[in-house]
């Protein structure tokens, strides 16, 4: 016998967590300030209560880091995890890319999730809105994910994308970066639109280590001016 079940309301805990989620993600909560409890529950027009727990999930999740009796603020990636994020994107998404290549390469109607983003992408590029650049990228790897249809992998590549693109505002600052990505993204395009399964990994792979670098760069960057205020 079949059975039924019941989507499970979400609740205000959950809607909490998945908009303070979004503002990290979207870099609308600076990474460097310390964010409170408090301040984020005037912020959404919520209790304390969800916040707290909302904040401790994200904590858990890899996203955040506690300032005991402080608060919370953006998790700092040091060197070798930078390294080892990456190392596990180029396997994860190299593969995915080049299986959506072989099985979905050609058909218009299958791709159009990717192509829909692509214009978000292109219109972000424009405004130079790089939070609503970083949404379009993160809907185009996503898209690629769900024409996989693989839940494990994209268990395993939701919490390795989101670690990236909070590293990824920092990177994207950098003149003429956004339009760098943007074309890396359309060589991966054209080459799913032909079913060049090897084109479109190596597109992936060169976005990824070309994002790598970029990301390294800022972060060298950064670590340098706290060490020049340490020193003031």
């Amino acid at each position: 016998m079949r059975t039924l079940t019941i989507p499970r309301p979400e609740t205000l805990k959950d809607l909490v967590y998945r908009r303070i989620r979004e503002l990290l993600l979207s870099g609308r909560l600076p990474a460097h300030e310390i964010h409170s409890a408090n301040q984020l529950a005037d912020k959404l027009g919520v209790s304390r209560t969800p916040v707290r727990e909302a904040l401790l999930q994200l904590s858990a999740e890899g996203f955040l880091e506690p300032l005991k009796g402080r608060g919370y603020r953006m998790r700092h990636f040091g060197p070798r995890e930078i390294g080892e994020l990456f190392e596990a994107r180029q396997l994860i998404e190299g593969h995915v890319v080049q299986k959506v290549a072989e099985r979905a390469g050609g058909d218009k109607a299958r791709l159009g999730s990717l192509e829909q983003a692509m214009g978000a992408m292109k219109k972000a590029e424009a405004k130079g809105d790089a939070g609503a650049f970083l949404e379009a990228d993160e809907a185009f790897h996503r898209a690629l994910l769900a024409q996989q249809e693989n839940r494990q992998l994209a268990a395993l590549l939701e919490n390795l994308r989101a670690c990236v693109v909070l590293l990824g505002h920092a990177a994207l600052t950098r003149e003429g970066r956004m339009g760098e990505v943007r074309a890396e993204h359309e060589r991966i395009l054209e080459a799913l639109r032909k079913g060049d399964a090897g084109a479109a990994a190596r597109a992936m792979k060169a976005h990824l280590a070309a994002t790598e670098a970029q990301v390294r760069s800022a972060h060298e960057k950064e670590s340098a001016d706290a060490r020049e205020q340490r020193t003031a």
